[in-house]
């Protein structure tokens, strides 16, 4: 039998897309509670059968998949089809979010637009769950610059650990984010990150608390956030 030490050695050595499928595997026989509630991600054959592709080979998958999946440095991760909790909660937000914008030069973005971007000289394409971008400013094609303030998460269940590290770490480098939101889908938990105050997390876990998106002027109460969730 391996020893504990041996395990962990052996771990050390997968690819960052086998740890995740390990975790994805140990939470689901575990019964380990994340604050998520939807069935583990689906990897595609051929994000299986490959460790690296390029940029432009995951914008070629993209293209012929039913599946939505990020891009970190190469490696292809897909996306869980959302749980009902987990869409409720991004329903809920997003409607506050625009009806609080609707008369400003604000978009908000679901995760069915890929937020593309760079960092320590890696590609990086992710799709985060809400973004909000503000302002007029346009690309030489007419569309408007994807410059997120807001990003918001609802933790899934093999990116709850993700989210928290590796995305905040992320999100950081993106100069234009200056508030990056957590939602768990049970219990009521919620983390909010500020630029303003060095990434240090806000975290409201009480029905009565109010989430501040700062960068927007909006409070919504935690209430109705969660409102509807079962």
């Amino acid at each position: 039998m391996n020893t504990m030490s041996e395990i962990e050695q052996a771990v050390r050595y997968l690819s960052q897309g086998q740890q995740r499928l390990l975790l994805d595997w140990l939470a689901g026989e575990l019964n380990l509670e994340m604050g998520v509630s939807e069935p583990t991600a689906r990897y595609g054959s051929a994000a299986e059968a490959r460790e690296f592709f390029t940029l432009e080979e995951y914008f070629e998958m993209e293209e012929e998949s039913s599946v939505l999946h990020e891009y970190v440095g190469g490696e292809i991760f897909a996306m869980a089809d959302p749980s009902q909790a987990h869409e409720i909660i991004a329903v809920n937000l997003v409607g506050a979010l625009h009806a609080h914008l609707k008369d400003r030069p604000c978009r908000i973005y679901t995760a069915q637009r890929r937020l593309q971007f760079k960092c320590l000289g890696d590609d990086f394409v992710y799709r985060p769950d809400i973004r909000v971008a503000c302002g007029e400013t346009r690309n030489a094609q007419g569309d408007y610059l994807d410059e997120p303030s807001i990003v918001i998460e609802v933790l899934s269940p093999s990116t709850a650990r993700i989210d928290k590290r590796e995305k905040l770490l992320s999100y950081r480098e993106i100069p234009s984010i200056n508030e990056y939101v957590l939602v768990a889908q049970k219990p009521v938990h919620v983390l909010i990150y500020r630029r303003a105050e060095q990434w240090k997390p806000q975290i409201l876990d009480s029905i009565e608390g109010v989430l501040e998106l700062r960068s927007v002027g909006l409070a919504i109460p935690v209430s109705r956030v969660y409102n509807g969730v079962p």
